[in-house]
């Protein structure tokens, strides 16, 4: 009884959040200098789902990807300095227009910040076991990171070998 509860609570918050995404995506004004995406709105949906999806086992960063493709986030628009004029910045020594898409992958990005807090907050013990163990002084600790490692290395691979397709 008490989950079904839980479960239908988190159901309507998440059908309030997709409501709040189609009426953030059916606004198709273009975007003025002190509107200019992402906004308010538009960040406060983006912490939304990204903390409703981390305590879920699916992916937040899927779900965010899918968010900012929704709401059209993931555009290449320049973004505008306060004369107009698009921003430049340098990288790897060529200089190239800042866009829209950039912005909002570096939000997702700093967005996922708070959830790495809480999980380090949440496991302090076992992430003080592990490094007792990578020290030696808890076969324990030395086990779980081992075990770490193990979990890591086939997703790890993967990215690296998938990385041109997954782009």
């Amino acid at each position: 009884m008490r989950f079904q509860k839980r479960l239908r609570s988190f159901l309507y918050f998440y059908a309030f959040t997709l409501g709040i995404a189609y009426s953030l995506s059916a606004n198709d004004q273009p975007s003025t200098q002190d509107n200019y995406p992402p906004n308010y709105p538009e960040a406060f949906l983006l912490g939304v789902v990204e903390g409703v999806t981390e305590y879920l086992p699916i992916s937040s960063t899927g779900h965010l990807i899918l968010v900012n493709h929704y709401l059209k986030l993931d555009e290449p628009t320049p973004i505008l300095d306060g004369k107009g004029e698009p921003i430049q910045i340098k990288k790897n020594g060529t200089e190239r227009t800042l866009t829209l898409q950039d912005a909002i992958n570096a939000y997702s990005i700093v967005i996922q910040g708070g959830a790495i807090i809480a999980v380090v907050l949440l496991y302090w013990r076992r992430i003080v076991t592990i490094l007792q163990g990578i020290l030696g002084r808890n076969p324990e600790g030395l086990l779980l990171a081992r075990n770490l490692i193990f979990a890591f290395l086939p997703a790890a691979i993967l990215g690296l070998l998938l990385d041109d397709i997954i782009e």
